[in-house]
């Protein structure tokens, strides 16, 4: 993952990707060759602590970031819609 998709490297602003789908969680997904619509939706509370533990895990260099930053790094899921 690039320090961009990782939140802005830790920086102590939200990083544009985060407005985007703040203000239009309608999204036109690309994944390998195939092209889909789906709803991001902000992960927050309980939720977000057990994805955010997880994605640690899978990733350390997120809790680098974190470190790095007193706001929260957002977290979003995908869901795939119909068109």
């Amino acid at each position: 993952m690039s320090s961009e998709l990782n939140d802005n490297g830790g920086s102590s602003t939200h990083p544009s990707w985060f407005h985007n789908l703040k203000a239009q969680p309608k999204i036109k997904v690309e994944l390998g060759s195939e092209t889909f619509t789906a709803l991001a939706q902000e992960v927050t509370g309980a939720a977000r602590a057990e994805l955010w533990s997880k994605l640690v895990v899978a990733s350390p260099t997120l809790a680098r970031f974190q470190a790095q930053t007193a706001r929260q790094i957002p977290l979003f899921t995908l869901t795939r819609r119909s068109s």
